[in-house]
């Protein structure tokens, strides 16, 4: 943390991702800084606010998530059934495809309401 004052929280997972719930989250241990989930990420010009301790990401998938907005095109349509907080969704709205998006994790959806709005 002194070398990245950008991070404020070091977490442990302690158990696999998917083994606490349907919702792919996890239990952590906080090895340093508060213990506030709180994150903002930025991944093709989008703007991601949401808890991680209630949400699924994986910031690995970033290369991915532009690979694939990257094949869309403007009046296309497409539907994220697992849509999380919009890492696919929300870039590929900015582009003008239409988009349908939802979640089963009700705090996926709220964070992917509350992006969509801040992502205009």
């Amino acid at each position: 943390m002194d070398k990245n004052p950008t991070i404020r929280t070091v977490i442990n997972k302690i158990d696999d991702v998917g083994e606490e719930n349907q919702f792919r989250t996890f239990k952590y241990e906080v090895l340093a800084g508060p213990d506030d989930m709180d994150v903002e990420v930025k991944e093709q010009d989008c703007t991601f606010k949401f808890d991680y301790s209630k949400v699924y990401w994986n910031s690995r998938l970033g290369t991915e998530h532009h690979r694939l907005v990257s094949k869309f095109k403007s009046g296309e349509a497409v539907c994220d059934v697992m849509a999380g907080v919009g890492p696919f969704a929300l870039p590929a709205a900015k582009k003008k495809v239409w988009v349908w998006a939802n979640d089963l994790n009700p705090e996926s959806y709220k964070s992917l309401v509350a992006n969509a709005g801040r992502n205009k």
